[in-house]
């Protein structure tokens, strides 16, 4: 069983971890609407993701949102992958103890 790699967050963002998780969550499903709808607002969209991700020391999410091309649509492996990441973020225990 393989572990999953917990994003490095910043100090005083811990309490965030679970808000942080959940809008990655919303964040995916609006991703993968927008991809199937071949919506304009993608870029801006992938821009706000990483930015996320970036605060919260989030880097494989923020590799994989990054490997997509400017302007550009993620290819549905792609896709995949940063699906299976935000999965394995929602797996953690975040609890106060964990």
């Amino acid at each position: 069983m393989s572990r999953v790699v917990p994003p490095a967050i910043p100090a005083g963002l811990e309490g965030l971890l679970g808000r942080f998780i959940a809008e990655m969550e919303a964040d995916l499903a609006t991703l993968q609407s927008m991809v199937e709808s071949g919506d304009d607002g993608l870029p801006e969209h992938l821009h706000a993701m990483r930015g996320k991700c970036a605060m919260f020391g989030e880097d494989i999410l923020f590799a994989e949102l990054s490997a997509i091309d400017v302007g550009g649509r993620p290819s549905p492996e792609r896709l995949a992958v940063i699906a299976a990441r935000v999965a394995d973020l929602a797996s953690l225990d975040i609890s106060p103890d964990a």
